[in-house]
């Protein structure tokens, strides 16, 4: 297995900040994480602290779920 890459994170990143920036997640938001995370990168703490949060904003009704 690989740590995680500087791409894998700044991906992460990018998706995350958008969501947050928009308040929404997209079907494409949704499937580029899902990809990232069972892609063959080791994620990282802070990735994982990341994509934990959004699932928790999401069962708590804090994002909105488009299309």
């Amino acid at each position: 297995m690989n740590k995680v890459s500087l791409g894998t994170s700044t991906e992460i990143q990018r998706i995350v900040n958008k969501i947050y920036a928009t308040g929404q997640i997209t079907r494409a938001d949704q499937q580029g994480l899902t990809s990232l995370i069972f892609s063959d990168q080791v994620l990282g703490l802070k990735e994982c602290q990341q994509i934990s949060e959004i699932i928790t904003r999401l069962h708590r009704g804090w994002l909105r779920v488009v299309d």
